[in-house]
């Protein structure tokens, strides 16, 4: 693993996305050649964080100064970008994987392959741009050597690999998150504020949480919504003088993100449907109206009388509403919202009218089969041998193989796994080189496998080490 005295390298075997809650497999590749090398232990970390860019621009008057009697003096507005930086940690874990008591690593080559449990309520990977400001979410698994504590004078040896990780949620796709509006009588008005009347509106979501990225249809009704899709049904009364132009139901996403008090938001509208007013004629509007009529309607004509006004309309379905696949999943972190509004509004003809609309907060959250399933069939077929004696007792070692995503036969070193992204960074590209292409004379002792449940994962300081990691 290259000409370096000690290399350090890591793979994730199993296929990301992350769901939350799952158990990560892989293995930390170490090389010591030349001889034995200082160090406490073999650290695996993972580490989740927001990051947050916030372009924002100020305007100041510049002032030419002219000596020159003839010319006046003028001033010239410049406008200055700005980017408020910050970073805010949702994820620590830190666990020794390998310790060694007498601070020494021998020569050799070594594999510690690990199962870590990931926390059951992380966010999904995410990230967004609106101009010059962006935000992200983002986790990363360290294998490193402590030495010591990093600092602008020492780093240690590290090998590292971007996680893509995905939310999970409780709520069975078949749990009823169904929820009904009563009816409301709603004031239209118009231009300056004149009274035209008022339609009533009554509402239904058939759900208010979806899993995204899923075709499957209830198992009770094949003729239902898919579930990553919403439907509304409604029913309605125009008692106004203003003509309704259409019925719209839509999915809008808004991500919001702050960084040192300044904030940014991009709102997108992932999916609509729209269905011409003419469909429906309890929509059309008034020929006549008596204002005293109307004004009573309007003011006292609220409440039990909601119910009554639309107790004989027909109940009218907009739907399905799909998810889109680039749709992020709902959240509220330290420093990022996401959240998805679905409604409907009666969309009015002219200009300064009022729309009436219903609406209501939904969560949106990917497919995630087999999240937690324990026994990864990936996993199981990978042979480790046995625990070696000890290093400094054991001359003589017979090979053992690599797993076959390192037993290569290509010369080529451009080989990308399927876990990191290709925007992955690592500490150094002999590193990627190393941990990705094993050499042919790779002999490694292989460790027992070191088992990281939630219960156990800590999170350490750069003295601190759990004396329940195994030693060397």
């Amino acid at each position: 693993m290259g000409n370096q005295p000690m290399t350090i390298g890591l793979k994730v075997n199993t296929r990301g996305p992350h769901p939350a809650g799952s158990i990560l497999y892989g293995k930390v590749y170490l090389s010591v050649s030349k001889k034995p090398q200082t160090a406490r232990s073999i650290q695996l970390r993972v580490i989740g964080k927001e990051v947050l860019v916030v372009h924002h621009t100020t305007e100041r008057d510049h002032h030419n100064h002219n000596n020159n009697r003839n010319q006046h003096h003028g001033s010239e507005r410049h406008t200055e970008d700005h980017y408020e930086h910050s970073t805010h940690d949702i994820l620590q874990m830190d666990y020794p994987i390998r310790v060694f008591p007498d601070g020494k690593i021998p020569i050799g080559q070594y594999e510690f392959p690990f199962a870590l449990q990931l926390p059951e309520n992380l966010p999904s990977t995410m990230s967004c741009r609106k101009g010059q400001s962006t935000c992200e979410v983002k986790f990363e698994i360290i294998a490193e050597v402590y030495q010591q504590p990093n600092s602008m004078f020492h780093t240690n040896p590290n090998a590292k690999e971007e996680l893509v990780v995905e939310a999970s949620t409780d709520i069975s796709p078949l749990h009823d998150t169904s929820l009904a509006l009563p009816a409301e009588t709603i004031p239209v008005t118009g231009c300056c504020c004149s009274k035209k009347g008022s339609m009533s509106l009554e509402t239904k979501f058939d759900k208010t949480t979806v899993q995204a990225h899923s075709t499957t249809l209830r198992q009770d009704n094949p003729d239902a919504v898919p579930r990553d899709a919403f439907s509304v049904d409604f029913r309605c009364q125009n008692r106004s003088t203003v003509s309704v132009e259409k019925v719209r139901a839509q999915l809008l996403e808004t991500i919001e993100w702050t960084s040192n008090g300044y904030q940014e938001q991009l709102k997108t509208v992932l999916a609509k449907i729209e269905m011409d007013a003419t469909q429906f004629p309890e929509l059309e509007k008034l020929r006549k109206v008596d204002r005293r009529r109307l004004e009573r309607r309007q003011y006292f004509g609220v409440g039990s009388n909601d119910m009554l006004t639309l107790q004989h309309q027909p109940w009218h379905t907009l739907g399905p509403i799909r998810v889109p696949r680039h749709a992020k999943d709902s959240y509220h972190g330290r420093a990022i919202t996401i959240r998805h509004v679905l409604s409907l509004e009666l969309i009015t003809k002219g200009c300064c009218k009022s729309n009436p609309d219903a609406s209501t907060l939904v969560q949106i959250y990917r497919r995630l089969a087999d999240a937690k399933n324990m026994n990864n069939p990936e996993y199981e077929e990978q042979s480790f041998s046995a625990p070696s004696a000890p290093i400094e007792e054991e001359q003589s070692l017979a090979p053992s193989a690599p797993s076959e995503m390192y037993d290569f036969t290509m010369t080529s070193h451009s080989f990308t796994t399927n876990a990191a992204p290709a925007a992955a960074s690592f500490a150094s590209s002999d590193v990627f080189v190393e941990a990705q292409a094993l050499p042919p004379d790779w002999n490694a002792q292989t460790a027992d496998v070191v088992t990281i449940p939630m219960a156990d994962a800590i999170i350490l300081g750069p003295s601190v080490i759990s004396p329940s990691a195994p030693t060397l």
